[in-house]
């Protein structure tokens, strides 16, 4: 039974290669933007103070979506006029309930992070699950550069279901969930789409053979040991 310790020792290796991969430790796993921007829009935000967002769910057979960042557009790359605060909302599609669940404040300036036209704070890591839907709202406290031209055209990460009509915007002066489509006003005239808010976000992987490869090595190693002290106290 001398070959037990390294049996088990393999075993731990696996287990902990795998758990470390799983928990996304690689330094080099920065997250990845939720869309990428494909035309502007330089007509202004409706009125201001308000919130303004959007709306989308987990693509078909997607299992899990860990969000860890939220960046609102800085249009001229130049850094942001006034803070502003971001949030995001779920509706569980089960129970039918709406709760704003991550609120953070991206700062004036050029201080956060910009990355494809948009300034990202880190927020504690969400997890999505398949049932909910996920809503991403900013607050806009008054009309000025920052708000004169938003995205309008995107391609979404294959991760998610690409939006369709889910704008939408609530006046007030604090950070609501927006209810209203951002609507022209004018008969025939379609809503628009506006995308002022992004995140970043990593897939959550699976566990698979290795895993299970893993712990089985290690329980057998386990296993194996307490029987071999076992077999030398009956000795004595």
């Amino acid at each position: 039974m001398l070959w037990w310790p390294a049996l088990t020792r393999l075993g731990t290796a696996l287990v902990m290669g795998v758990f470390l991969t799983v928990l996304g430790l690689d330094s080099r796993a920065q997250g990845r933007s939720g869309f990428q921007v494909h035309a502007v829009n330089a007509d202004s935000l409706y009125p201001s103070p308000a919130s303004y967002g959007w709306s989308t769910s987990l693509a078909p057979g997607v299992k899990g979506v860990s969000l860890v960042a939220l960046g609102v557009y800085d249009p001229g790359g130049d850094g942001l006029l006034h803070p502003h605060e971001v949030g995001i909302w779920t509706y569980d599609n089960v129970s039918g309930v709406t709760s704003l669940v991550r609120d953070v404040t991206i700062p004036a300036g050029g201080s956060a992070a910009l990355v494809d036209g948009y300034r990202y704070v880190a927020i504690q890591p969400l997890s999505l699950r398949p049932n909910e839907s996920l809503g991403l709202v900013a607050f806009y406290p008054q009309v000025d550069a920052d708000s004169l031209t938003t995205p309008e055209s995107i391609t979404i990460a294959s991760e998610f279901v690409a939006p369709r009509n889910s704008s939408r915007w609530a006046p007030g002066a604090t950070l609501t969930i927006p209810t209203q489509p951002i609507c022209p006003g004018v008969e025939g005239e379609p809503c628009l789409n506006f995308y002022p808010v992004n995140f970043r976000f990593e897939v959550v992987p699976e566990p698979g053979p290795l895993w299970l490869l893993g712990i089985g090595g290690w329980g057998i190693g386990l296993w194996w040991r307490r029987g071999f002290r076992e077999e030398r106290l009956d000795r004595r």
